[in-house]
């Protein structure tokens, strides 16, 4: 758990992976205040900004995510079993920010931004609902989606070799690269 307000950082070569979570404050297991029940990483906004985890291998150093990363206002998006109006806020963010690279391959379902300041994200999993900001020193690859807004400062490098990465919208600013690799 990271509450809201918090921020975990995660540095150096990690794996996780087959992890999960279970709380509730009584009732049935999945409800009421501070409730979850999952797998992977969950941030705890409470409806407010501010948690954020941050991800920061050193060059050389992988770190690998093979679960989910939600945060508590995933399930108050419009159309889920628990919405409730007027509850949510900004979500819950990811920051990777390491000359290393991070690994995904899970759904990421939290809420708030991402944003990629330096080192590599390898993303091979599912983004449904985070913008993200790929920094002048960051390189995006992978074979994921991404159904926000993208913003591209740095590298856009498709695949994991050659690949296909998704977006919902992409933005290129000024001094960004696009990078294919192609089979001859």
């Amino acid at each position: 758990f990271v509450e809201k307000g918090g921020t975990l950082v995660i540095e150096g070569g990690v794996n996780i992976l087959n992890c999960s979570t279970q709380a509730g404050t009584g009732g049935s297991l999945g409800s009421g205040n501070g409730a979850t029940l999952g797998s992977g990483i969950f941030l705890n906004t409470n409806g407010a900004s501010g948690a954020i985890l941050t991800l920061a291998p050193p060059i050389g150093e992988t770190t690998t995510i093979s679960n989910n990363i939600s945060d508590d206002n995933v399930n108050n998006l419009p159309g889920s079993a628990s919405y409730t109006a007027g509850y949510g806020g900004p979500g819950a963010g990811v920051t990777i920010n390491g000359a290393g690279t991070v690994v995904f391959s899970g759904d990421w379902t939290y809420t708030g931004a991402t944003t990629l300041t330096q080192g590599t994200l390898r993303s091979n999993g599912t983004v449904p609902y985070s913008s993200l900001t790929v920094g002048a020193s960051g390189i995006l690859k992978g074979t994921g989606t991404w159904s926000q807004d993208v913003t591209a400062n740095g590298t856009i490098a498709p695949g994991n070799s050659i690949g296909t990465i998704s977006f919902g919208n992409i933005t290129f600013g000024n001094g960004s690269t696009f990078q294919v690799e192609i089979d001859p």
